[in-house]
């Protein structure tokens, strides 16, 4: 089961209840902005309160049609009742539109929310991780050593390895090729559509995995060129082994690997496998691993990581960051740091995810389909 997931946007709302900003214990999300609105106002009638009473606040554009205002942050240097009107101390890069969402915050800037919510999630590794299915790897020619240094995310510990088994595959060898296509005049592609992929698993271009976007009889077209991403990087030519096959029609499971090691137990860069599989050559590993949590760059990401903890830990990263400055207030915000503090520690004790767990051997004793995998017990 997959775990929960919780945005920036309803972290960044969750914390400034639990400040007890003022903004949100009246209105707990956003507010839109009404006609008459510009670069330099917010207007608002739903705001009634008292002239300047949001004089020093934070507004936060959370979402607008002008979309360089999505994401500014401007302090608020004047309030009207008479207008219901925010004055931000400089204009929005464009003039906010009706409907256009927005936020106040009080004495912490949403700069600063977002700073220790990403600092929350990175000091919750490595009790808090995400796991990643990774299958952009394929299975090359009598290789046994594999470079995972360059994957998307870092690998911290790998639970499973397994490698694909198509029904409807086709191999062979190119006779022609550009950065766009290949061709093999001895093979017929009449079958092969949008479904498909393709990897070069020998030859020039090997370890290269595309999808197909259209095919004839005898050629394979990946791209429709000028300089697009899904051109060959390495242009394959007649020394280069492909594989085709049909991702849609595949009725078999991937079969798990069992013989595999790693340089490393932790934050390994290469994989080794024990013996080649000659029979999956040019098909895709299945990389699932742990892997430090990623920053929340936009109010939509999300995050594994529980937001109870996240709360309480960028409350108390929030609350420290003002103890230092300010003396009226240290022993408040002394208080809610260490209030903070106890809270995500406790939380994290209580509820760290299980540590990824693996079977790594030397060898694999029954190969793919094993008995042993899919009927342990010997029940049937």
């Amino acid at each position: 089961m997959a775990k929960p997931t919780t945005s920036r946007t309803t972290l960044r709302r969750a914390i400034a209840m639990d400040l007890a900003m003022p903004f949100f214990q009246r209105y707990e999300t956003s507010l839109t902005a009404d006609s008459g609105s510009s670069a330099s106002k917010i207007v608002d009638a739903s705001l009634t309160q008292d002239d300047d009473f949001w004089k020093n606040s934070w507004l936060y554009i959370s979402s607008d049609t002008a979309t360089g205002n999505v994401g500014a942050v401007r302090q608020i240097v004047r309030f009207s009742e008479t207008d219901n009107a925010l004055f931000p101390e400089y204009n929005l890069t464009a003039a906010a539109s009706t409907g256009t969402s927005f936020e106040l915050h009080t004495i912490f800037s949403p700069h600063e929310i977002h700073r220790a919510i990403n600092r929350s999630i990175q000091e919750g590794f490595p009790a808090f991780y995400d796991i990643v299915v990774d299958e952009s790897m394929i299975v090359e020619e009598d290789k046994l050593e594999y470079d995972i240094s360059n994957l998307t995310y870092d690998p911290w510990i790998f639970a499973s390895v397994l490698i694909e088994q198509g029904d409807d595959v086709k191999s062979g060898q190119v006779t022609a090729a550009s950065s766009t296509y290949f061709d093999d005049t001895t093979s017929s592609f009449s079958s092969v559509d949008t479904d498909w992929k393709v990897s070069i698993y020998d030859g020039t271009g090997k370890g290269q995995l595309r999808d197909v976007i259209s095919a004839t009889s005898t050629r394979v077209t990946i791209s429709t060129g000028g300089g697009s991403s899904d051109d060959f990087t390495t242009n394959p030519d007649t020394t280069s082994k492909y594989k085709l096959w049909d991702t849609a029609e595949q009725e078999s499971d991937w079969y798990r690997m069992t013989a595999i090691r790693f340089d490393k137990p932790e934050f390994p860069s290469k994989m080794y496998l024990t013996k080649n599989p000659t029979g999956a050559y040019g098909m895709r590993f299945r990389l699932i691993y742990a892997t430090q949590p990623a920053e929340l760059t936009a109010d939509s990401d999300e995050t594994v990581v529980p937001k109870e903890y996240i709360i309480n830990r960028a409350i108390e990263i929030l609350a420290a960051s003002r103890i230092a400055s300010t003396r009226a207030d240290r022993d408040k915000y002394a208080a809610m740091e260490q209030m903070g503090r106890i809270k995500a520690d406790q939380y994290r004790e209580k509820n760290s995810f299980r540590m990824p767990t693996t079977i790594w051997q030397e060898r694999d004793p029954n190969g793919p389909r094993a008995e042993s995998e899919e009927n342990p017990l010997q029940w049937n």
